[in-house]
């Protein structure tokens, strides 16, 4: 079935989602169930709680509950649910903040992009759209890494805690694979070119 979306990392504000048409087929993916059950039901809109890794199987999560996000320090924070590792925003403070209570750190279910093809027996996606707080170029890579036939159309990430090495690595491995880079800054968006 061909997708017009998959976004991954929705939070539960400004999705693709929220601004879809009810004809339009698509996957909103989000480790934290809390934010995606706020999400609207759309018909043809498949929401997943996951995180799309590297590899399947339990990830660490670490975000803020809603209740603690009121706090001083904290009320920026609501965004930065992160995989694997705390968000940098923490500056060093991750610790401390899940000995007090403020960060929550969980086990979440993590899939490949092979087994969210596979999920939603995907066979065409136009649109991927990946905002993951510094995970984005391994769920990128993850992607190029998938064994198909067919790639995303056009993939847009954020780039903002991704480090200068990895998105080098992931933007020459997107280029060797027919992309063409259309934007750049925070959010970086590459186009398939037609072959």
């Amino acid at each position: 079935m061909r997708f017009h979306f998959v976004e991954i990392g929705t939070c539960d504000y400004d999705t693709l989602l929220e601004s879809c048409a009810d004809d339009q087929v698509g996957v909103s993916v989000e480790p934290i169930r809390e934010y995606l059950d706020r999400l609207p039901n759309r018909p043809n809109v498949t929401k997943i709680n996951a995180a799309i890794s590297s590899a399947d199987g339990l990830v660490d999560l670490y975000w803020v509950r809603p209740e603690h996000q009121d706090k001083p320090g904290l009320s920026c924070t609501k965004g930065w649910g992160s995989v694997a590792v705390p968000h940098p925003g923490y500056a060093g403070n991750a610790e401390r903040m899940i000995r007090d209570g403020l960060l929550t750190k969980e086990s979440v279910q993590a899939i490949t992009w092979s087994t969210l093809v596979d999920l939603c027996g995907m066979t065409a996606v136009d649109f991927v759209k990946i905002d993951a707080e510094g995970h984005d170029a391994v769920i990128v890579n993850s992607i190029l890494d998938a064994e198909l036939e067919w790639s995303p159309r056009r993939i847009q990430f954020e780039t903002t805690h991704v480090g200068a090495a990895l998105l080098q690595q992931t933007t020459e491995r997107l280029l060797q694979r027919g992309y063409s880079q259309v934007s750049s800054g925070e959010d970086v968006v590459f186009t398939l070119m037609e072959s």
